[in-house]
């Protein structure tokens, strides 16, 4: 009926609000949603352990390093609705300077539950972000240009590839390098 439509979009309007208002909470459940399946997924599948650090600053471009036997991993989390229409995402620089960076986009339903995309190499090759574009302040300045944010390129939605599931994702991430460890 018109109603329950109408409903219904209050509710996802709502829900659109609260993930505005939210955002830092949001983005820190997400990472634990992806970090929980990750670390399962790797311990009861593949016998072996993950261990995440994280930096303590917030400036070298990547958010966690997850290591696996011979692989490291410096990985920048974007995450997204699955419904949403997030065509690019903005990466630093800086990314592309640690060896095996990499991208997850965390594509999360109304359930949380999450599909992956995948931008980077095998383990053990670095990503080149110079061929990106750089990427424009979302405000203008006082002369009313938006200029270009130094550093920050933009990665679009076509250079990040499906990951089947958390194990597609696991092979992506880590490959052979990921090998049993005690």
């Amino acid at each position: 009926s018109v109603s329950e439509k109408i409903k219904r979009r209050n509710t996802t309007e709502i829900r659109r609000l609260e993930r505005t208002h939210d955002s830092s909470y949001l983005e820190k459940l997400f990472e634990h949603l992806f970090l929980s399946e990750l670390l399962k997924y790797a311990y009861r599948s593949r016998g072996c352990r993950i261990e995440v650090l994280h930096p303590e600053v917030d400036d070298g471009g990547y958010d966690i390093v997850l290591v696996c036997g011979a692989a490291t991993r410096h990985v920048q989390i974007k995450s997204s609705s699955i419904e949403g229409c997030v065509a690019f995402h903005k990466v630093h620089e800086r990314l592309g300077e640690r060896p095996s960076a990499c991208v997850i986009w965390v594509l999360i339903d109304e359930d949380l539950n999450l599909t992956y995309r995948f931008f980077g190499g095998n383990p053990g090759q670095p990503i080149n972000l110079t061929a990106f574009r750089q990427a424009r302040h979302s405000k203008p300045n006082a002369n009313g240009e938006k200029t270009i944010r130094p550093h920050i390129r933009v990665i679009p939605k076509s250079s990040f590839t499906n990951a089947t599931g958390i194990d597609g994702l696991f092979k992506r991430l880590f490959g052979r390098l990921g090998s049993r460890t005690n």
